[in-house]
């Protein structure tokens, strides 16, 4: 007993087999763990190669943490430059409302009107004048304003122009054209380069024609505005980090604000420190992301996105220096990198100093082989007996659940064929009498929700006592057989709340869902047609002119009332096939529900 308990198998106690101490085993067993430490000069290399795995999934995984922040510095970049084109767009907006606040003026149309008629009224002119100036009071007021007449002749201004109309370069000046055409305002979208006391300058021009109330044009409200400091301010609020540079630039490619604002520009197109390649894509009509390959005139390394205001003719660029995005990244790399070579340091060694402990104890493995192989044998064949009882066990088990699948089947079979029979009439095949009221309560309720017609066929066969005491009750079954086939077969009743059913010796029913008189006097006569072909014989029967089965319809149609009863439509049906009945067989009769209080019945 005590050798059982120590080595966890059954002694089998053949004779001759000598028991080995625990001592013996455990040491064995240790001597060989051990020796599946190492393997050699394989299992070495084999832990390079995992160490080398691991090495590249960590720069795997690196990468993809660049690109993701790479991707994201480009949608923050992208959102600086989509904040300065709202900026320079709702700046633009308020200086156009303002200028139309005076174009639209009534005592400037009014003066304009005079001087129309009398050139030389001064009054008119001082009026405009006066105008002018509460104009210039403004908040971002303009630098200059001017009233043109249609001609382009100047009648009265303020601060005179930088650059007059005649100046304008083709496209603004079809655009100026615009104005003198009635358009109701126009922004020029030109950004004019002027030069004012020999240093560059920046206009913006906004035009605004001066109507009659008729819409006759008068003359034109032009302003100019100098935009430098607005755009600055609008620029500075789009920079994004410490490298981070914004510019604001027209369609020629020319900066009209660079931030931070020590980059001034010299000219329309040169800027000490300033070539940007944003700038020229974006200006030749290929705004968007630039987050490969982009540096600046002394191979900076950067990280732009650009948007084009096409309205404005108006361009905004973001940039920043990619080694200040990657700053905290190339950190959390390098020591990421050190580690994982200190880890590779450390593991090889081990492997190393294990390996050498491996040559070290495979020498006693030898010494115990025999001694296990022994013991194997032993445990071996306690196992095979034991495996033996299980394998018993286990087929014993499976023809249980076998058997028990078999009897489950028959159950679920016999449960079938019982909710079949319980739902349908055994000789016809169509669903009983239970069921179909069933679905009648259920439909009329339906009805009732969704205020829709129902309406209820009974069909009752001519005459059927007498095909069954003349040709015979196998013969009156067949009857009954063929005449639920062409009701089951003859696609009569095929929506999800339709029913066809044996409700009587010789009687059936059809509800129909949704379905109007009409629509069931039309199926009612597909019936009847449709049993003259089928021409099943009686020749007992009443009907004149017919020797054939033949059956007498009676209809109810009508859309539920609240409070009303399913039994209100059998019975209308009832009380229509019956007039059907009296008045010679084979025939519809139709009890239409827009006549229930007289209870008047059609056919």
């Amino acid at each position: 007993m005590e050798e059982t308990k120590k080595t966890g198998v059954k002694h089998t106690g053949k004779k001759g087999a000598e028991p080995k101490s625990a001592d013996e085993e455990v040491l064995a067993l240790r001597e060989q763990i051990v020796g599946a430490i190492g393997t050699g000069w394989p299992s070495f290399i084999s832990s390079i190669a995992f160490l080398i795995m691991v090495a590249g999934l960590v720069l795997a995984a690196l990468g993809r943490v660049e690109a993701r922040l790479r991707i994201n510095m480009g949608d923050q970049l992208l959102t600086a430059a989509q904040g300065m084109q709202s900026g320079q767009a709702l700046w633009i907006e308020s200086q156009k409302r303002s200028a139309r606040l005076v174009a639209t003026a009534p005592d400037v149309r009014d003066s304009m009107m005079a001087l129309g008629e009398e050139p030389d009224d001064q009054m008119a002119r001082l009026e405009i004048i006066r105008r002018l100036e509460a104009h210039l009071l403004t908040k971002d007021a303009p630098t200059a304003a001017i009233v043109l007449d249609t001609e382009g002749k100047a009648l009265a201004r303020l601060a005179p122009p930088r650059i007059t109309a005649d100046e304008f370069p083709i496209e603004q000046r079809q655009r100026f054209d615009r104005v003198l055409e009635g358009a109701s305002e126009v922004y020029i979208g030109f950004v004019s380069h002027t030069v004012r006391d020999g240093a560059p300058g920046v206009d913006i021009i906004v035009a605004v024609p001066i109507q009659r109330r008729d819409g006759r044009v008068l003359g034109v409200y032009l302003t100019q505005f100098d935009p430098t400091d607005r755009l600055h301010q609008i620029a500075s609020l789009g920079r994004v980090g410490r490298s981070g540079r914004s510019y604001i630039f027209d369609s020629a490619g020319a900066m009209l604000a660079v931030a931070p604002r020590g980059l001034e520009p010299l000219g329309p197109y040169q800027h000490p420190g300033v070539e940007s390649e944003l700038v020229q894509k974006t200006a030749h009509g290929q705004p968007g992301l630039f987050l490969e390959d982009l540096e600046d005139a002394v191979g900076t390394k950067l990280l732009g996105a650009s948007v084009w205001d096409s309205r404005h003719l108006l361009g905004s660029g973001v940039e920043i220096e990619e080694r200040e995005v990657f700053e905290l990244y190339d950190e959390v790399k390098r020591a990421i990198l050190a580690s994982l070579f200190a880890v590779s340091v450390l593991c090889l060694s081990l492997l190393f100093l294990l390996n050498n402990a491996r040559r070290r104890m495979t020498r006693g493995i030898d010494l115990t082989r025999a001694r296990l192989e022994s013991t194997i044998a032993e445990r071996t064949a306690a196992l095979a007996e034991l495996n033996h009882d299980l394998r018993r066990e286990s087929e014993q088990r499976m023809r249980h659940a076998w058997e028990l699948e078999r009897i489950r089947g028959e159950l679920e079979e016999a449960n079938h064929k019982l909710a079949e029979l319980a739902s349908t009439d055994a000789l016809t095949g169509l669903k009983n009498r239970r069921v179909f009221d069933e679905i009648l309560s259920k439909e009329w309720q339906r009805a009732q929700r969704e205020m829709r017609p129902i309406s209820l066929l009974l069909i009752d066969i001519d005459h059927f006592k007498a095909l069954n005491d003349t040709l015979g009750h196998p013969a009156g079954d067949e009857a009954l057989r063929r005449i639920g086939a062409i009701l089951r077969d003859g696609a009569f009743a095929q929506r999800a709340g339709d029913a066809i059913a044996r409700i009587g010796g010789e009687e059936f029913g059809i509800l129909l869902e949704n379905s109007t008189a009409e629509d069931a006097e039309e199926i009612a006569q597909l019936i009847r047609r449709a049993l003259h072909r089928a021409a099943i014989p009686n020749p007992k029967t009443r009907v004149p002119g017919r020797e054939i089965v033949t059956v007498s319809i009676g209809i109810s149609s009508l859309v539920p009332r609240e409070g009303d009863d399913p039994g209100l439509l059998t019975t209308l049906a009832d009380r229509a096939l019956y007039r059907a009945k009296h008045r010679g067989r084979d025939r519809v009769v139709v009890f239409r529900g827009d006549h229930l209080e007289s209870e008047e019945i059609l056919h």
